[in-house]
């Protein structure tokens, strides 16, 4: 907790672990609590004392502690714990009435800011019928084995990241985020890996394979498909350097799967500004949020067949680039060259970062729906501000992630855990 009562007493308590910021953040974080006490800063303002948790999260979590509300309500919880430290101390002068005032005040303006989006209709961005504690008593292990899976498969090839998070988005967006992506095709169904978009294109089912056996092998039938796949995506684009976000669980998965959705719900390289805004938001997406995810394409490879048409016929394309993938992409189809794969962003093309958005402003958009979010259109100041503001763009990409893995799952009874991710039980 941070400290708010100057004393000796309180800086040499060897009972209270330390956790050393930089100066500048402390005293950023510090500031709201001084001015309430209208306080001078603490004379040790970059330690941070803090005491022993039941519980900790894992690394890749600890980046949500700096979240705006979890940091007001790591305040609130610093101001109440500070009554009882200021009743203790005879070195203390704080005013205790004050503090546990400010820390009930501090509380209610905390609820109110969780609320105020729900109650204004953003259930479905706080994660819907889901949880982020579904499996914290029956496997409480979960994201620590896909985190592990994840990060030996990076490790072996990082293009893979990309790859799990394009299965993610392909799953979701044919109804609904609940694995039927994963089936293989049965006499009684075509399933969805060789409809047009996912054939020879979507891969990473092997790897989804092994990180289920792992969390099988841990927990029998309690996690499911849809779920691996939702947590693999979100650690994907950690690994690859891009931002973590808490995945809401609860996801079943599909008893069956339709390759004719899939080819009718997934836009297509050659989509329209238009298109796009309209088949998001047919999922429930804002075309800000359409923005947002679209910048996945920051990370990954495309075959030469589904960008064709770009480099050799369009003419809001930056020369230089398009004679460059020209280079190994023929212009003759049905040839040889349709599988030659090119990265999607030249500049940073194993790295989640905001260059495909300075890409897109300097005419060098891989797919034409790609350049069609900055052609003129409605998208253009918000690529712009992308393109400047990493920081912005990591914050909605990952907000757009929580709101896509709520589209229509299946939760309670509704379908099933399945215990291999390629077939029905």
């Amino acid at each position: 907790m941070l400290c708010l009562c100057s004393g000796p007493s309180l800086q040499s308590n060897s009972n209270l672990p330390t956790a050393t910021f930089s100066p500048a953040y402390a005293a950023r974080i510090s500031q709201p609590i001084q001015r309430e006490f209208r306080r001078a800063p603490h004379p040790h303002a970059h330690t941070i004392y803090t005491r022993p948790q039941p519980c900790s999260l894992p690394p890749h979590q600890q980046p949500l502690l700096q979240s705006s509300f979890c940091w007001l309500l790591f305040q609130c919880l610093s101001q109440y714990q500070a009554s009882f430290l200021c009743r203790s101390s005879t070195s203390c002068n704080c005013k205790l009435r004050e503090i546990m005032a400010t820390a009930v005040r501090c509380l209610l303006m905390t609820v109110a800011v969780v609320l105020a989006p729900l109650l204004a209709g953003g259930g479905v961005a706080a994660g819907g019928p889901l949880s982020t504690s579904f499996y914290s008593k029956r496997c409480p292990s979960v994201q620590g084995i896909v985190r592990a899976g994840m990060a030996s498969a990076v490790a072996a090839e990082r293009r893979m990241g990309a790859s799990i998070l394009r299965m993610f988005f392909h799953d979701c967006f044919v109804n609904g985020c609940d694995a039927s992506i994963l089936l293989d095709d049965t006499p009684t169904f075509t399933g969805e890996k060789n409809a047009g978009p996912n054939a020879n294109s979507v891969r990473g089912y092997e790897v989804v394979d092994a990180i289920k056996a792992q969390v099988e092998a841990a927990c029998n039938a309690t996690v499911s498909c849809a779920d691996i796949l939702a947590l693999a995506a979100r650690d994907a684009v950690n690994l690859l350097g891009g931002p973590t976000w808490t995945v809401y669980l609860g996801r079943r998965d599909a008893l069956t799967a339709s390759q004719s959705d899939a080819n009718a719900n997934l836009p297509g390289p050659g989509s329209s500004l238009a298109t796009l805004v309209s088949m998001f938001g047919g999922k429930g997406l804002s075309p800000r949020d359409m923005t947002a995810l679209s910048g996945a394409h920051t990370v990954g490879q495309a075959r030469c067949a589904t960008f064709r048409d770009r480099i050799y016929t369009e003419s809001n394309i930056n020369a230089t680039f398009a004679a460059l993938r020209q280079q190994t992409c023929p212009q003759q189809a049905g040839g040889g060259g349709d599988g030659n794969l090119a990265p999607i962003d030249a500049q940073t093309p194993e790295a989640f970062d905001n260059a495909y958005y300075r890409n897109l402003m300097s005419g060098q958009g891989l797919f034409h729906s790609d350049q069609e979010l900055f052609n003129g259109g409605s998208q253009d100041a918000l690529v712009r501000k992308y393109g400047g503001n990493a920081g912005m763009f990591a914050a909605d990409f990952a907000k757009a992630m929580v709101r896509m893995g709520a589209i229509s799952p299946l939760t309670g009874a509704q379908g099933e855990v399945r215990l291999n991710c390629r077939k029905v039980n």
